[in-house]
């Protein structure tokens, strides 16, 4: 049996303009929904509620919070 082999073919410039313009502005997004999620749990929002509000997991809002070092996993008080 042998392996389907597909062609590579290059992306039109319009096309890739677009792509780009598209992953910039995620990436603004993303970052300024970090920043509010930060915002809400450090006003006392407990971590499933954003992670609700966001419609993402508790485990992702709480790794945001630890990578931008506004919750200490190490702490006692969970903030769940």
């Amino acid at each position: 049996m042998t392996a389907l082999t597909i062609r590579q073919v290059p992306l039109d410039e319009t096309t890739r303009r677009a792509l780009d313009r598209y992953a910039a502005s995620i990436a603004i997004r993303t970052e300024e929904r970090d920043k509010l999620i930060c915002k809400a749990y450090t006003e006392g929002a407990g971590m499933r509620e954003i992670a609700r509000a966001v419609r993402m997991t508790h485990p992702g809002v709480r790794n945001i919070l630890i990578k931008r070092g506004v919750h200490d996993p190490d702490r006692s008080d969970s903030g769940d």
